[in-house]
């Protein structure tokens, strides 16, 4: 069981931990993140690659999960850097969905930010902690809400289609405690 740490691996933490990257030209709305290129680890089945977008809880293992979702941010471009133009026109979204929608209960698992200039990435951390019954799934969820569609176009102009963002994405999903 390699990249589980020491302690994990003997109180036999239920869940997973993935990584990925993906490429998205914008406008990019509620595109759900293949979620992984390496499995770090998974215990229990809990991700499968023949629904590449979604952790789901196996039957029996419903309970209290800690969800945390990391998404990096960085332009495509070699070297580029997120520029004011950027900055100003549009912003970030991720956000967790639930057994395929955005529900009320996950307002707070939602990140909304522009890019920071003039870094290479911008990276949004999203916490959410939440009752999942057998067979619930999670879904994260990634936007790019523009607001000046003149400067995207501007970029569309200049780049083509080497125009996009890379996103890098980790996420993990723990079960905390049985539901009562």
């Amino acid at each position: 069981m390699t990249g589980i740490p020491r302690f994990e691996r003997r109180i036999k933490i239920r869940g997973a931990k993935l990584f990925s990257i993906t490429t998205l030209h914008p406008p990019i709305a509620d595109h759900p993140l293949e979620l992984a290129d390496t499995e770090i680890w998974n215990r229990d089945g809990f991700y499968s690659s023949t629904q590449p977008t979604r952790v789901t809880v196996p039957t029996g293992y419903a309970g209290v999960y800690s969800v945390h979702s990391v998404v990096q941010w960085g332009i495509g471009l070699l070297a580029d850097r997120f520029r004011p133009e950027i900055r100003d026109g549009s912003y970030f979204i991720t956000q967790l969905a639930k057994n395929g929608s955005v529900a009320d209960d996950l307002n707070e698992a939602r990140a909304f930010d522009p890019p920071t200039i003039p870094t290479r990435i911008c990276r949004q951390d999203v916490f959410w902690e939440a009752d999942l019954e057998d067979n619930s799934y999670i879904e994260v969820l990634v936007s790019n809400q523009v607001f000046d569609q003149s400067v995207m176009d501007q970029y569309d102009i200049l780049y083509g289609a080497a125009w996009f963002y890379r996103l890098e994405h980790w996420l993990t999903i723990r079960r905390l405690g049985r539901l009562p």
